[in-house]
């Protein structure tokens, strides 16, 4: 789970590759229980990841299944090429936000850095 400022902006579900119920699709769907049943939490939401550590997508709140696809660059000068690990990109995407060197924040939350809301700008700053 990824917070802003304490709101939920961003979900992961992880999947055991070793698993043989472990797919993209049951990422999916435990996605969708948990909207379902805590849905109140997404209200912020701007991303959900699914991953079995090998193969990743990423989708917004409302995207079908079909159209999560894999995070293939964090600079959009970087591609990832087709049928390289998966999961790196969205890693190396989401680092940014997260000051390596954690500080608490007078409520007793984890301050993070903000880099990656220029991920998703779409003008420019």
């Amino acid at each position: 789970m990824v917070f802003l400022n304490g709101l939920l902006a961003g979900v992961a579900e992880v999947k055991n590759p070793g698993a043989d119920t472990a797919t993209l699709g049951a990422a999916f769907n435990q996605l969708q229980t948990y909207k379902a049943h805590i849905g109140f939490l997404f209200r912020a939401n701007a991303v959900l990841v699914t991953t079995d550590l090998i193969q990743a997508r990423i989708g917004s709140l409302t995207a079908y299944l079909e159209r999560f696809m894999p995070w293939r660059t964090t600079n959009a000068a970087d591609v990832a090429p087709k049928g390289a690990p998966e999961m790196s990109v969205p890693m190396e995407g989401f680092r940014p936000c997260f000051d390596p060197r954690p500080r608490e924040g007078g409520d007793g939350s984890i301050l993070i850095a903000l880099p990656l809301i220029k991920v998703f700008r779409s003008t420019p700053p």
